[in-house]
Order: C-alpha cells, then structure tokens, then sequence
C-alpha cells in the first residue's frame, strides 16, 4: 500500500520540477496576459477588493479569488 502511495507523489514532483524549468505556468487568466499594464487588469476584472501599486486581490465568487502582483513599472 505505501508504494502504491509514493509513486504518484514522485510522479507530481517530476512534472511540477519539468514545468518550472519551461516558465511560467499561467500565461492568460481571465484575459489578462503577463505583462499588462495594472490600469488593463482593472479594466478587464473590475474593482478589486483590495488595491495598491504592488498588486491587487479580486474575489470573484465564494470559491475564486485571485492576487494580481505588479513589478515598478506596473505590469
């Protein structure tokens, strides 16, 4: 029984380390890209609940949220 449990442990942890050395894993969310603008995202998800120039926190339902980093320049 215990192999049978680490085998696809081991499993996820090759895929999530192969993933990690292709980029990133979320390119697109809800239509905004990496790399728009702060003002773009606002736009296209709506206020969110909580804002700054650093990122921004959205709450979409009871069961989606989603936190929004910016770099300096905004993106």
């Amino acid at each position: 029984m215990l192999s049978l449990i680490s085998l696809p442990l081991a499993s996820a942890q090759t895929r999530k380390n192969c993933c990690r050395r292709r980029g990133a894993l979320f390119h697109e969310y809800r239509g905004i890209q990496i790399g728009s603008l702060a003002d773009e995202v606002r736009k296209k998800l709506g206020s969110p609940a909580d804002k700054s120039e650093e990122q921004d926190f959205f709450v979409f339902n009871e069961k989606e949220t989603a936190q929004i980093l910016y770099d300096k320049s905004g993106k």
